[in-house]
């Protein structure tokens, strides 16, 4: 019995210690492709997203401009909430 008593407190106290963090030295971002055929061109000749694409694209595509907007858009509660029973 005691034997068990000893495996368990010494299994307890290796198992009690903190997770150990790996580092890892490069962590890359995925790389984000986006198709010619997304791209076009507004009237000014400006390079513009055309079509189905995702965040990640848009974000990509436009981070200059689209991160700093986000920063000031505010929602509207009263408008999500009567468009959320639409989802």
């Amino acid at each position: 019995m005691k034997n068990i008593i000893y495996i368990f407190l010494i299994l307890l106290g290796a198992c009690s210690g903190s997770p150990k963090k790996t580092k890892t030295s490069t962590q890359s971002s995925p790389e984000v492709i986006i198709p010619d055929s997304l791209i076009g061109k507004d009237s000014e000749g400006e390079k513009i997203l055309i079509g189905a694409v995702s965040l990640i694209q848009l974000e990509y595509f436009s981070e200059s401009w689209l991160n700093e907007e986000k920063e000031f858009y505010k929602t509207d509660g009263e408008k999500i909430k009567k468009l959320q029973p639409l989802l």
